[in-house]
């Protein structure tokens, strides 16, 4: 004969207290279906970006992902099967797919990086311009550009001009990229050069000078007085 079970659904003390001495199929199944079917509701905790639903009362719960988040999962997170699939968009016109993060790295290489840095302009008097530098990483490319175009100047007191403070991940490793920039020396836009020492955080300028009938660049080609400095540049380079 069936034995009536003696506590809500979900697994208690009061559900183990009462397992009968003799029990058989029919009390099985009803523990089953009522007492381990709201198991999930007594046992389930909800965190951020997980909420809950149901109760003792109506004991199926539904775990559901899409709260208050962000969502943290204790690393590594293995994928399996059909893999990881994104599809809503993070706001505004990003678009579907889009995740938010600094960086990703594919079986330890570097696939993208994004950040900021305060670079400081070499060479003027008084307190050495400075502004806030984007960068990107993508595939061992490196673009550095001044956020929001601004222009970093100053009153110059040296024939030659360098940035300080490149991080290291926007360092290149071997060799020595030279890219064309346009640069303000004497208050007039000029033509120049940076150039990138692997291993340093300092960025070398050149400017472009006439000698005879030719154009070359000069690292102290800069003028020593008047305004001088760097216009919305883009620096675009290896970092092989």
């Amino acid at each position: 004969m069936a034995i009536i079970l003696k506590s809500k659904p979900g697994l208690s003390s009061t559900t183990t207290l009462n397992i009968p001495a003799a029990w058989d199929a029919t009390w099985f199944r009803n523990l089953i279906s009522n007492q381990l079917k709201g198991a999930d509701v007594r046992n389930a905790i909800s965190g951020p970006g997980i909420s809950i639903t149901g109760n003792i009362s109506s004991p199926y719960a539904t775990i559901s992902i899409g709260g208050a988040g962000p969502i943290t999962l204790p690393g590594p997170v293995t994928v399996t099967g059909g893999g990881l699939i994104i599809g809503a968009p993070t706001g505004g016109n990003e678009g579907a797919g889009t995740v938010n993060a600094m960086s990703y790295y594919l079986n330890g290489v570097l696939l993208f990086q994004a950040g900021t840095f305060t670079g400081t302009l070499t060479g003027f008097s008084g307190t050495a311009p400075s502004g806030t530098f984007h960068y990107t990483i993508a595939n061992g490319i490196c673009t550095i550009s001044l956020a929001n175009s601004a222009n970093v100047t100053g009153t110059s007191n040296a024939t030659t001009m360098t940035l300080t403070g490149l991080p290291a991940a926007c360092q290149p490793a071997t060799q020595y990229p030279v890219v064309p920039v346009f640069l303000e020396d004497a208050t007039a836009g000029v033509f120049g050069a940076a150039a990138m020492t692997p291993g340093s955080g300092t960025v070398s300028f050149y400017r472009s000078v006439v000698s005879g009938t030719a154009v070359q660049l000069s690292s102290t080609g800069f003028t020593a007085s008047g305004t001088k400095g760097m216009n919305s540049t883009v620096l675009t380079y290896s970092l092989q």
